[in-house]
Formats: structure tokens, C-alpha cells, sequence
């Protein structure tokens, strides 16, 4: 019988996040799995009503950890402003879950799996402290933000041009939080019949996850508006500054993180949606290009942004390539 166990942990700067542990009923792999979700999501993205990917790796003898990044899940910040950025979640986040699995499992590294956002936090982390990392494996995670995706690059153009206008700054603090992705998962709602039963929003931007591997009417209000956050209006910002910049940086912008992927050296699997809006592969595999690491894997599902990680598809030829992905490395 498997055990699920929600963790709470303080970060270095003193923020309380949550980690769900999934514990094998026969642990069969040396190394523990941290997954990681992506941008204005929180932990459902792993599991939920109809199973999900983080149970199902349990079942097959992984010992699975989620972590909700602050302002997240059981990471919310109540309320306090959600001013953080995405060195927060790398620097202290993840890094205080990786601490604290590390110490629970016994293991001396970690295997990081992450969706989109998620994705690029584990290659910034791993980039960071590689020492603590055992392989890492991403979902629609593209190292160049924006790319083969048109209305993104307008926005970030708009953003690109305005950093620079002392006024822009005030904005942060009349505007707590950043609502759009949870006002546009209610919005999706709307398209569920469509989404189930025509292919006529395949090639809609507003529709960039194809979704038609959710398996109940259910799991479109958990993914979709259950699953979906507030979060941090400087986070965003920094994220279409990536696509003006063509590069990932940190928020002062002192650190330039598609630089430091060119260190990392563990194992890599790429995972790409040819029907994904929001990452398409032209902006994923790059990763490969940039990493040093000698073994290194990409993969195109016939899938959109959240079908690489939820329903169907995601818990069975998707966990299956994973597992066959850590067999080869462990050769």
C-alpha cells in the first residue's frame, strides 16, 4: 500500500514550503525523485482524482517527492506580497527540498524532473550544486523562452522595452499578485467540450495544452482551476524578459543561466509536445546543445503542454520512457 506524506519546511529566508512524499511499497531505484511543476501550478500537477504520474512512478519503485515553489500549493504565502523571483525557487526552494530529501531517503543524490518552469529550475539548480544531482529530466521546459510562439514574443518585446522606465517599477507594488493563468484556467473551461471531442482548438494559441488525455470532466477543473495559482507579477516579468533577452537570467539580471547550463554534465532527457503552444520543440532542444553531459536524450509525444505530465498518456508511455531512460544511464 502506497503512503503519500505532506512535509512542511522552512527556507533559508524563513518561507514555508510544502513537499509530498509518495513512499514505494518495494523501493527498486537508488535514487529519490524530486518533481518539480511548472510556472502558476502547484503539486495537482503530479497526481490528483485520477492517479497521476507521481503515484505511478511510486508504484513501479520510485521513491517520489513534489514540492510546491512558494507562493504555491501548501507553499501559499498567504498574505504576504508575491514579490519573489525565479532565483528564489532555485537558490532556496528546491534547495531546501533537495536537503531534506536527500536526509530522508539516505541517497546522496537527487533525480530532478521537472514540467516547463519546473524544467528550467532543475537545470539552473543542477548547474549550481551538480553534485547533488543524479540525472535531470525535463517536460516542455524550453531553454529559449518564446520561441516558435508569436504572442509571447510580442509581450516579451513590450516588457523588453519598458524595464528601463523608472515608472514601470511602481507597478510591482500596486500589483500584489499575478492572476492570469488561474483567470485563464477557468477561461479554459469553456473549451472542454471542444478539447474532448473536436480537433478544432489543436492549433488554437488560447488552447496551447491540447488536452485530450484528461480521462474525466473532473480532471479539467483540478487541472485547470484547481491546479492553477497567483503568483509573483516580478516572476512573469523576468520571464518575458527571457524571451526579449533570449536568454534565462536572473532578475538583476548578474547571472546568466543558459551560460552556466553549459556545466552541467549529469544525464539528460528532454521531453517535447509537437502539439504544445507554449514550448514547442524548437525552443526544448537546444538544451542538448548547450548541456556537457555525455549521455543526453530528446523525445517528441504527439502531445500539448500539460498532456506531457497529466492523464493518460503521462502515466503510461511517458513513465515508461523514463524508466527506460534511467536503466540506460544506470548501465
Amino acid at each position: 500500500m502506497q503512503i503519500m506524506v505532506k512535509h512542511s519546511l522552512i527556507t533559508g529566508d524563513k518561507v514555508r514550503i510544502g513537499v509530498i512524499e509518495w513512499r514505494p511499497d518495494k523501493k527498486r531505484y537508488p535514487y529519490p525523485i524530486l518533481l518539480i511543476h511548472g510556472y502558476a501550478q502547484n503539486n495537482l500537477s503530479w497526481h490528483g482524482k485520477s492517479g497521476g504520474m507521481a503515484p505511478e512512478l511510486s508504484k513501479r519503485g520510485f521513491h517520489v517527492f513534489a514540492v510546491d515553489l512558494r507562493g504555491s500549493g501548501f507553499s501559499r504565502l498567504g498574505k504576504l506580497r508575491y514579490s519573489y523571483t525565479f532565483e528564489d525557487f532555485v537558490f532556496k526552494d528546491i534547495d531546501t527540498a533537495v536537503s531534506f530529501i536527500k536526509a530522508r531517503s539516505l541517497s546522496p543524490k537527487v533525480i530532478l524532473a521537472g514540467h516547463s518552469l519546473g524544467g528550467i529550475c532543475s537545470y539552473a539548480y543542477t548547474s549550481w550544486k551538480q553534485e547533488n544531482v543524479f540525472s535531470v529530466i525535463t517536460f516542455g521546459s524550453p531553454v529559449f523562452f518564446g520561441k516558435g510562439v508569436p504572442a509571447m514574443q510580442i509581450f516579451g518585446k513590450i516588457v523588453g522595452f519598458a524595464k528601463n522606465i523608472p515608472l514601470s517599477h511602481l507597478v510591482y507594488f500596486f500589483w500584489p499578485r499575478e492572476v492570469f493563468m488561474k483567470v485563464l484556467g477557468f477561461f479554459g473551461l469553456f473549451g472542454v467540450p471542444l478539447m474532448r471531442y473536436s480537433h478544432i482548438l489543436k492549433v488554437a494559441p488560447l488552447y496551447p495544452s491540447y488536452t485530450r488525455n484528461f480521462e474525466s470532466l473532473y480532471d479539467f477543473w483540478e487541472k485547470l482551476v484547481l491546479g492553477f495559482e497567483q503568483t509573483s507579477p516580478r516572476l512573469l516579468v523576468q520571464l518575458l524578459l527571457w524571451v526579449y533577452e533570449r536568454k534565462i537570467t536572473s532578475y538583476d539580471g548578474t547571472i546568466d543561466f543558459t551560460e552556466e547550463f553549459k556545466k552541467i554534465n549529469v544525464p539528460i532527457f528532454a521531453i517535447a509536445g509537437n502539439l504544445d503552444k507554449l514550448a514547442p520543440p524548437e525552443s526544448v532542444k537546444p538544451i542538448l546543445d548547450i548541456v556537457s553531459s555525455e549521455k543526453k536524450f530528446y523525445k517528441e509525444y504527439e502531445a500539448g503542454h500539460l498532456d506531457l505530465i497529466e492523464g493518460k498518456l503521462a502515466k503510461s508511455q511517458i513513465v515508461d520512457d523514463i524508466e527506460d531512460f534511467l536503466r540506460k544511464i544506470k548501465d
